[in-house]
């Protein structure tokens, strides 16, 4: 069986460990469910293929599972921000803009984001335990 865990940036540089390619990895997710911010981060096509998120500051602990598996493809993800509203102080993924690297590991970030694009983190590909 296999599994897409989006893995997010934000939460690798707070609580994350490093992976690559063949690592067999115990993860906290939950199911995904953004049908927001992914889409708009990622595109329609690759967001609806996430299964699930790496997480780990959950507001609802009840929905969190433990995912194990080897990790068999790893990619990562840049696009550009803006404001979705004229006027909108805060930015947000600009739809159309995303970018997509084939990594050997979470480390291989090195001269990768284009100009005015940002990273955001990595579509992972796991062949699950189930």
């Amino acid at each position: 069986m296999g599994a897409v865990v989006w893995y997010a940036d934000w939460q690798m540089e707070c609580c994350g460990e490093p992976f690559e390619l063949g690592d067999r990895v115990t993860w906290t997710v939950e199911e995904a469910d953004d049908r927001e911010w992914l889409p708009a981060a990622l595109g329609p096509d690759h967001a609806a293929t996430v299964t699930h998120l790496e997480e780990h500051h959950a507001q609802d602990e009840s929905r969190l599972l433990t995912l194990t598996g080897f990790v068999t493809k790893i990619t990562g993800a840049w696009c550009a921000y803006g404001p979705r509203h004229v006027g909108d102080d805060t930015s947000y993924p600009t739809p159309g803009t995303e970018r997509f690297v084939d990594l050997y590991g979470s480390h291989d970030l090195e001269g990768q984001p284009a100009a005015g694009q940002s990273f955001n983190g990595w579509l992972v590909e796991l062949d699950t335990d189930d």
